[in-house]
């Protein structure tokens, strides 16, 4: 390979990677905006006003107040939302707790992997019952697999969520 090939070759590959994070700062803004609601419940019952849509300080402010891990940086999370940078995976979890969302989602889109109606219902929920899904998210390097080994490993991975989605469901007080 001659070095304008290479050159073309790395120039795609930049390209590629900025839209990806470009998608991605708009699933988040997305998904902030749907989740608004939840939001809103988490500062009423702080006593803090009601969120600003699109402001990165009110969702840090929810964000810090329901983590369990790391807190990010303001500058951080602007830059999710942008579209300029991808979370690390140490914020990733709580990140979809928050929005409602699993990863794959908020990375590929893939609508499968956006919240099922029975999150949707916990969310509603969360204003009397106050509880964390539990999911598993799949790695970013599940893509590394063969496309068959993949597809297998996030239909196991699905499955094992809806199971502990039944599982919480049931052990929901009434």
């Amino acid at each position: 390979m001659n070095v304008v090939a290479k050159q073309e070759q790395a120039k795609q590959l930049l390209e590629a990677d900025r839209k990806r994070k470009e998608a991605f700062g708009n699933r988040v803004k997305a998904a902030a905006i749907d989740a608004k609601p939840t939001f809103d419940s988490v500062r009423k019952e702080y006593r803090l006003p009601p969120v600003r849509v699109g402001n990165i300080d009110d969702f840090l402010q929810v964000y810090n107040l329901k983590r369990v891990g790391p807190s990010p940086s303001r500058d951080t999370a602007k830059r999710w939302f942008a579209g300029q940078r991808i979370p690390s995976p140490k914020y990733r979890i709580d990140l979809c707790v928050l929005l409602g969302v699993t990863w794959d989602f908020l990375i590929s889109g893939a609508i499968d992997g956006s919240a099922s109606a029975q999150e949707l219902e916990a969310r509603q929920d969360q204003k009397t019952h106050s509880r964390r899904l539990a999911s598993f998210q799949l790695s970013p390097r599940v893509d590394d697999l063969p496309a068959v080994l993949s597809k297998f490993v996030s239909s196991v991975v699905g499955s094992i969520n809806e199971m502990a989605i039944e599982y919480l469901e049931q052990k929901r007080p009434e």
